[in-house]
């Protein structure tokens, strides 16, 4: 009985602490006494096959040699990044994200966006249950977004588009978890060097991982 009164207090406290995002690893468990029971092991991440990620935020970028026609040193939206792998050991996933920053700028025919983004493979380690970083090299892409300028009320030129490479460098905390997924908030840079344009963008953003 009292036995069975422990495990069920070590299941609760596990819970609780999970909830609060005290970092724990299913490691630490099975180091410890050897008495850790099935289902306090599986209240923790199972990080293994197919993962998913998705983030969006907030952006600055700085652009060195920029065409007239580009927004530059605003604040912006990081756009919707998405990114799709598997997980190479409980620790390390390797994916193929997509992600970016932006600026926006009105030179009178309406909201224009200029768009850094990031295509490439990045590889994520995870410190621990609550902490990862991750990082990549790839392409690097310079836009215009055609979509969001409005009806013009002066004629305007679009930037026109550059293509180089770039880099990608993440950290993440993974503040709300399951056995499956995460809730994530995560900072990350993007410098890249597109034909005759140095470009670098900083974004935070709430994002969302499945393992």
């Amino acid at each position: 009985m009292l036995s069975r009164t422990f495990r069920l207090a070590s299941a609760l406290v596990l819970f609780a602490a999970s909830l609060v995002g005290a970092p724990q690893s299913a490691r630490a468990q099975e180091s410890g006494d050897g008495q850790s029971a099935p289902s306090q092991k599986l209240e923790l991440p199972q990080r293994e096959g197919l993962t998913l990620e998705l983030g969006i935020g907030a952006s600055v970028m700085a652009l060195d040699n920029a065409p007239a026609e580009a927004a530059r040193d605003n604040v912006g939206l990081a756009p919707l990044s998405l990114g799709i792998g598997g997980f190479l050991s409980p620790d390390v996933a390797l994916t193929f994200r997509m992600t970016g920053t932006s600026s926006f700028r009105d030179r009178g025919a309406g909201l224009e966006q200029t768009v850094l983004g990031f295509y490439g493979p990045s590889l994520q380690y995870f410190v621990s249950d609550d902490l990862f970083v991750s990082g990549g090299v790839g392409l690097g892409l310079l836009a215009h977004n055609p979509f969001l300028a409005s009806e013009s009320r002066v004629k305007v030129t679009p930037m026109e588009s550059r293509v180089g490479f770039a880099g990608n460098a993440r950290i993440g905390w993974n503040f709300l978890k399951t056995k499956g997924a995460g809730l994530v908030l995560y900072a990350e840079a993007t410098p890249a060097r597109l034909e005759d344009v140095t470009a670098f963008g900083m974004a935070v953003g709430l994002g969302f991982q499945s393992y």
